[in-house]
């Protein structure tokens, strides 16, 4: 529904008109869309007494003719697209109890005037755009029972004025600018059920006062009221010492988080209810031993300096618990199977990030890492983009991921206020079909999200300089769909290596709006350890109630990460690295790779010297200088030059007999590689020798690229950052696409192979060794591919290629060309 508030109200009464749903009765099953008439007049009539207007998108201004509904108490306006200011003729009306703007786009400051409502006991502005100063005329309103002023801009402080408020229940103040410290009458408000101050503003320590506020016995006017809940985060200020809390009964949620607090935690809260949040403080000290598990659903220790075990009750529960990021002795047994507790860096002597999970031991690190979060396995331009979405990772206030080879995530938090206790509906994982219009839709349609912190690490990264994208979209809060979605606000900080790298992250004002992609990037610098870290928290800023309440915190739709400082990491071509990467599967390929490629220079740059010199060269042999002789018995075999289709290649080889080989090498016989890969028996190349002490998946991988890079169309062959990037796995490698139709139309291939082979047992007999090779006699510089791939190769380069670990030496003969600049491939 997209209607104009205003022209609804500013002609006559509803109550007579019918312009809107009306509710005759105290039946009011739909509190969302209706209008209750239920006062009537010495002369007959009814009127107007309650106005539910909730999530209906409605526009316009706050009409200042509610003013005329004399007996108007509840005006409940939450989740519209009103706009403009705090109507002061609303404060006439003697009998309102009761007003909710929440979630609008009002702006400007809240009236003095505002401090005349007789009988007002419920009062919230939260999630809107309103500034200023809190007047303090508010300390007039003796019988407001809650007042929420959370997700706006007000500054200053908190009135003194306010220490009237003595019957106040609940006060939230989250998510503004205040700038002075947490007031002592907070201690006075004897009735208070419910604190609520994440990143306020307001600066700490928290007065003991406040902590003294604890007698909840006698609140009984509801049910939510026989509770108490504190929730203060995100406090600057000096360091306090955990507080007495013996006096508070009957806690359900507890969050004391990063507030400088410091000291032991005392056994008795671990009664609480619900929620246990005492993460990214300053806490040391043991745990006792002999208490009972928390009896609280939800328990974050996370960011403190706790030592000593683990006590065994605390490992055995069936709640969720995080001990992430503290200094706990390692366990003396094996680690708890259960995914409910989180243990990533919880140790102290610990030479692992990710705690109780196994990490391998990093013999080969990666230099790039692509994520898909919150979706499943993806290729955006060839480029691999592993998902993160199973069974067990959907949903959960910890959940933890360890894919066993290179990295893993954790996410902490329970989505508080959404009265969803188990999770029944997902809110760590997002998804949408509004992508069309974005670059790579398929990675943007997904996105995980946290209401706490979501750390993703990589423990086997190369030492070096790195380059971190993150990918953001906003596919929540949409404003081409509902228009109150318009005012929610989703703000997080950003950490890469523990550092803060990005404060108040708005991914909607960083697009430019909503469903639109955002890629942020980061410089990191991966140590010794071969540790990456990147960790995204929610410090209390931002919306809590749009689209409904218990939505908020970071959100986060793909990873990408690659070596050195470079921009061309995401969905491209990748980066061409100054040097590969040091694993031994890399250098046996290149080894390999270069072998092949030298041979097809080798049968070219014949060809190339044949078309040349022909039937003019009149050189008698025996005049020729030592080596020479090899060229001159060529000049007979009336050789075709040029390409060959592959019916003729099979044909020539009657059907690649073994009496028809060129020769072989450690993946086998020469002519064999196109065949068996159409009967997809690639493996028949490997040396048998080698048995099964290979990585077969590898290996085929290592055959399919060198088939690309002796593709007959230069336009096909991959570059060298190409090759590298297949054989790290982190891109698909294409099959061989190269037209049987191009090439020409015979083949004398058995004669040139005889000829060979008598060559080369002449030269095994003699044990004589050429030192200019063929590289005097065969022309090079007639190659016809393209600028880029041109790849100078010489002998020294060639040599450092291998080593006493290849199972696949460059062959000496290969190895001796000397190739200039110009040469090419």
């Amino acid at each position: 529904m997209n209607a104009t508030l205003e022209k609804h109200f500013t002609e006559e009464d509803p109550c007579q008109s019918q312009l809107l749903l009306i509710n005759d009765n105290n039946k009011t099953d739909n509190k969302n869309y209706t209008i209750l008439c239920n006062q009537i007049d010495t002369q007959g009539f009814s009127h107007i007494t309650h106005i539910f207007l909730k999530s209906m998108s409605l526009q316009g201004m706050l009409p200042p003719e509610f003013a005329n509904f004399t007996f108007l108490q509840t005006i409940d306006l939450t989740r519209n697209y009103l706009y403009g200011t705090l109507p002061t003729e609303w404060t006439s009306l003697q009998h309102l109890n009761t007003i909710s703007l929440t979630a609008n786009r009002l702006t400007g400051k809240i009236p003095r005037e505002w401090g005349n409502f007789a009988n007002l006991t419920y009062l919230s502005l939260e999630a809107n755009q309103l500034s200023g100063t809190i007047p303090e005329e508010l300390g007039n309103l003796t019988n407001l029972t809650e007042l929420v002023l959370s997700s706006n801009q007000f500054v200053g402080s908190l009135p003194a004025a306010l220490a009237k408020l003595k019957v106040l229940k609940r006060f939230r103040v989250s998510d503004n600018s205040f700038n002075d410290t947490v007031p002592e009458f907070i201690g006075e408000w004897t009735d208070l059920g419910r604190l609520e101050m994440y990143s306020s503003g307001l600066k700490g320590p928290i007065p003991a006062a406040v902590f003294n506020l604890g007698n909840l016995k006698d609140l009984c006017v509801e049910i939510s009221d026989l509770f108490a809940y504190w929730r203060i985060s995100d406090m600057p200020g000096p360091d306090f010492k955990f507080p007495n809390l013996s006096n508070i009964n009957n806690m359900d949620n507890l969050v004391l988080r990063n507030l400088n607090m410091s000291g032991s935690i005392l056994t008795g809260i671990w009664k609480t209810g619900n929620t246990i949040d005492l993460s990214f403080n300053k806490l040391g000290g043991e745990i006792n031993g002999n208490i009972p598990a928390p009896s609280a659903d939800f328990t974050f220790l996370s960011g403190n300096k706790l030592t000593g075990n683990i006590p065994y009750s605390f490992l055995k529960t069936k709640n969720s618990i995080d001990f992430s990021y503290n200094r706990f002795a390692p366990l003396s047994s094996t680690c708890p199977d259960d995914s409910k507790l989180n243990t990533y860096r919880s140790f102290s002597s610990e030479n692992i990030t990710n705690g109780c999970l196994i990490r391998p031991s990093c013999r080969n690190p990666y230099r790039s890492l692509h994520i898909n979060c919150g979706g499943e396995d993806v290729i955006i331009n060839n480029t691999w983009y592993e998902g993160d979405k199973f069974p067990d990772t959907e949903k959960g206030a910890i959940l933890n991921y360890n894919n066993g080879t290179k990295w893993g995530f954790i996410s902490t938090g329970d989505f508080m206020d959404d009265d969803n206790k188990y999770d029944e509906n997902n809110k760590y994982i997002l998804s949408t079909d509004s992508t069309s219009s974005m670059r790579f839709p398929k990675l943007y349609s997904t996105a995980r999200a946290t209401p706490l912190f979501l750390t993703y690490y990589a423990y086997c990264m190369e030492k070096g300089n790195y380059t971190v994208n993150l990918h953001f979209a906003e596919i929540l809060f949409r404003d081409d769909e509902v228009p109150f979605h318009k005012v929610g606000r989703r703000i997080f900080d950003i950490y890469i290596q523990e550092t803060l790298a990005k404060k108040d992250f708005n991914i909607k004002e960083a697009a430019n709006g909503t469903g639109k992609e955002i890629i942020i990037s980061f410089n990191a610098t991966v140590t010794d350890n071969n540790n990456l870290e990147i960790r995204l928290y929610w410090a209390g800023k931002g919306t809590t109630v749009v689209p409904e309440r218990g939505y908020y915190g970071p959100l986060i739709s793909a990873i990408s990460v690659c070596h050195g400082f470079t921009t061309n990491c995401d969905g491209e071509k990748q980066p061409c690295y100054s040097e590969p990467a040091k694993t031994n599967s890399l250098t046996i390929v290149i080894g390999v790779v270069t072998s092949v490629l030298f041979l097809i220079l080798c049968v070219l740059g014949f060809f190339c010297w044949k078309r040349n010199s022909g039937h003019k060269n009149t050189r008698e042999r025996d005049n020729l200088p030592s080596a020479d002789w090899y060229w001159s018995d060529l000049k007979g075999l009336d050789l075709q030059t040029g390409t060959f289709t592959y019916r003729q290649l099979k044909a020539a080889t009657t059907n690649f007999g073994y009496a028809n080989k060129i020769g072989e090498g450690g993946f086998g016989s020469v002519y064999k590689a196109f065949d068996l890969q159409q009967k997809e028996n690639l493996l028949e190349l490997v040396d048998p020798k080698l048995e099964h002490e290979f990585n077969k998946e590898e290996a085929e991988r290592m055959i399919k690229v060198a088939l690309l890079c002796s593709n007959a169309s230069p336009e096909l062959r991959p570059t060298m950052s190409e090759v590298v990037s297949m054989l790290e796995a982190q891109t698909i490698v294409q099959e061989v696409i190269s037209d049987p139709s191009i090439y020409g139309d015979d083949l004398r291939l058995k004669s040139l192979k005889g000829h060979f082979q008598q060559m080369m047992q002449e030269q095994n007999s003699s044990g004589a060794q050429s030192s200019n090779c063929f590289s005097d006699k065969i022309g090079l510089g007639s190659s016809t591919t393209t600028a880029h791939d041109l790849y100078s190769v010489n002998s020294e380069s060639i040599r450092n290629l291998t080593s006493e670990h290849d199972l696949y030496p460059a062959n000496s003969e290969a190895t001796c060309l000397n190739f200039s600049k110009s040469s090419s491939v």
